[in-house]
């Protein structure tokens, strides 16, 4: 293997936020350990990663036991300038199992097993 392609594994298309993100988006009931481990970071780190996604506004999380369970505002604009224009909806719409989901103005929650 040649120095170039060792590069090559070294970096990921999608930052560890949007991971995270799409993570939580198929496992609303996941704990910072599981999210954690999912997007291949620390338990800590992956707890400042879920809590900034909280103070932007991309989800919001209940209580129910000793879990939490998150739910997602996906109407919000992408935070990068490339992605000007665009949604977190139209970012998780290709990657995420949207026919899971049920449609509110401006949420996205998956529907209960119920």
């Amino acid at each position: 293997m040649t120095a170039d392609r060792a590069d090559d594994t070294r970096w990921t298309l999608i930052t560890h936020h949007g991971a995270a993100l799409i993570y939580v988006a198929e496992h609303p009931d996941a704990t910072i350990r599981e999210v954690s481990d999912a997007i291949g970071v620390q338990e800590r780190a992956g707890a400042r990663i879920l809590r900034q996604l909280r103070d932007a506004g991309y989800l919001t999380a209940q209580r129910v036991g000793r879990r939490n369970t998150y739910e997602l505002d996906i109407s919000l604009p992408l935070r990068h300038q490339v992605g000007r224009g665009l949604s977190a909806a139209d970012l998780l719409g290709g990657l995420v199992d949207t026919e899971r989901w049920e449609r509110r103005p401006n949420r996205a929650r998956p529907r209960s097993s119920s």
